[in-house]
């Protein structure tokens, strides 16, 4: 990719179109240039928004963390209750 730079630009242009023009041309490049890059600037993340965004994730890992472990006891307790009442069926039926 060559880079030019606003003098290089002006120069080049201006034997072709004239030197009006050429200025005009390349002030136009400058501003649109200059507009493209502060808008991609507002969208870049500062140190602070990804400090932000990694409490918020901390955050939110732990409330997970909490539920996987609440539903693990769940889970626990149900194969504990259905392995008492399957070996309370199985004895009855052996004693029967």
């Amino acid at each position: 990719m060559i880079r030019l730079s606003e003098i290089q630009l002006f120069q080049l242009l201006k034997p072709t179109i004239g030197e009006p023009q050429a200025e005009a041309i390349v002030n136009y490049v400058e501003v649109r240039f200059k507009e493209n890059n502060e808008e991609l600037y507002k969208r870049l993340a500062s140190k602070e928004d990804l400090l932000k965004l990694e409490a918020k994730m901390e955050n939110r890992m732990s409330i997970i963390d909490t539920r996987i472990s609440e539903t693990k006891s769940d889970i626990l307790r149900w194969v504990v209750s259905i392995f008492i009442v399957t070996m309370m069926a199985i004895i009855g039926l052996y004693f029967k």
